[in-house]
C-alpha cells in the first residue's frame, strides 16, 4: 500500500524513509498494547500474569501515546511535502466493513 500510494509517485528519499522507520517504530513500541504481541512480553506474561488490561494500563497507554505523538510530529515535519501529493482513487473500494468488524471481534476472542 505504501509503495503504490506514497513510493511511486516522486517523493523525496527523506519522506519515503521517515515513513518506514515511522511505520517499524510504531508497529514495534505497539506491540506492548496486548499480553501477545511483544516477544519479550510473550516470555514474561504467563508467568508474572501479565493479561489484557494489565499490558493496557501499565504500557498501552504510553505505546498509543508514542504512536500518537510520533504520527503528529511526522505529519507536521513532512507537512509541505504531504500536502502536494494528489489524493490517490482506490479502484477496490477498498476494505469492506465486514472484514474489519471481523477483524476487531478476532482481537478481542
Amino acid at each position: 500500500m505504501l509503495k503504490r500510494r506514497y513510493f511511486d509517485r516522486e517523493i523525496s528519499r527523506r519522506l519515503a524513509y521517515a515513513t518506514l522507520g515511522l511505520l517499524f517504530v510504531n508497529v514495534s513500541i505497539g506491540g506492548t498494547l496486548t499480553h501477545f504481541a511483544a516477544p519479550p512480553v510473550l516470555m514474561v506474561a504467563g508467568k508474572w500474569n501479565w493479561g489484557m488490561a494489565f499490558m493496557f494500563e501499565t504500557f498501552g497507554w504510553r505505546a498509543a501515546g508514542a504512536c500518537g505523538m510520533s504520527t503528529i510530529l511526522f505529519t507536521m515535519f513532512f507537512q509541505k511535502e504531504l500536502s502536494q501529493l494528489e489524493p490517490v482513487r482506490d479502484e477496490s473500494g477498498g476494505v469492506p466493513v465486514w472484514l474489519t468488524a471481523l477483524h476487531v471481534l478476532f482481537f478481542w476472542l
